[in-house]
Parts: C-alpha cells; sequence; structure tokens
C-alpha cells in the first residue's frame, strides 16, 4: 500500500493492518535465529575442513603422534618362525 492509500484509512482499519503484521513478522524472526545458528554451524564445519591438519609443528601434539608424510609405511611381514613339529601333533 502507498502512503497515499493509508492516510485514506481509518484509525481501526490501520490497526488492524498492523495487528495482521504481527504474527508473520514474529515467524519470521523465528526463522531469522534459526538460519543465524546454523549458519554459525556451518561456519564451524568450514572453518574444521579449511585449516591444516594437526601436528607437532602447528599443535601441542607429540612427534611421536603426529603424521608425517615424508616417513615411510612400515612393511608389515608375516611373522616367520617356530618349528613345523609343533604344529603337527602326530611329529615328535
Amino acid at each position: 500500500m502507498t502512503r497515499q492509500e493509508l492516510q485514506q484509512l481509518s484509525k481501526a482499519e490501520l490497526i488492524e493492518i498492523i495487528l495482521r503484521q504481527e504474527s508473520p513478522i514474529e515467524q519470521l524472526q523465528q526463522t531469522i535465529a534459526q538460519l543465524q545458528s546454523r549458519l554459525a554451524q556451518l561456519e564451524e564445519q568450514i572453518k574444521g575442513l579449511t585449516q591444516p591438519p594437526k601436528d607437532c609443528s602447528n599443535s601441542l601434539l607429540r612427534p611421536s603422534k603426529s603424521a608425517n608424510p615424508n616417513r615411510r609405511a612400515a612393511k608389515r611381514s608375516k611373522k616367520r618362525g617356530g618349528s613345523e613339529t609343533a604344529s603337527r601333533p602326530d611329529a615328535g
């Protein structure tokens, strides 16, 4: 509505318009609060995803707990040894 149209209305009609706007305004304020909360959560997620992983150079992690990309992965081999007779009950 334009200013001129509003000036043509009675006081009671203006009050009615204002009262009808109250509920949608409250709903919009609640929606804004929910969206602001969700935005804060998503910003925290992004912050966690964009920061480099923690290691001994940028945190209080001990060097032994730090992931070192230059360290070669330790090769694990099957344990060999023991006597073959120990695994066969009929031998011995």
